[in-house]
């Protein structure tokens, strides 16, 4: 899901809130490895990957590679 629609309405949803609500900002972060913020065994190598991260009204959070987690306002907050 890298479609940004979707997602702020994904979060909009979670919030309870209008989509217009939602701000949005979205930075390109590097793992260590080919499974990026999924963890597990992947590639021994350097790998970008981009993350979004969303301001609700009552809720922070971000989204990379189809991994959400709480976010603490941080512009490129490591994941």
């Amino acid at each position: 899901m890298n479609d940004v629609k979707a997602l702020i309405d994904a979060v909009a949803r979670r919030a309870k809130c209008l989509p217009d609500e939602v701000e949005w900002y979205s930075w390109p972060q590097v793992f260590a490895t080919t499974a990026g913020p999924n963890g597990g065994a992947g590639g021994n190598m350097m790998t970008t990957f981009q993350v979004f991260a969303f301001d609700a009204p009552g809720e922070k959070s971000r989204y990379c590679a189809g991994q959400w987690r709480k976010w603490n306002g941080e512009f490129q907050q490591r994941w």
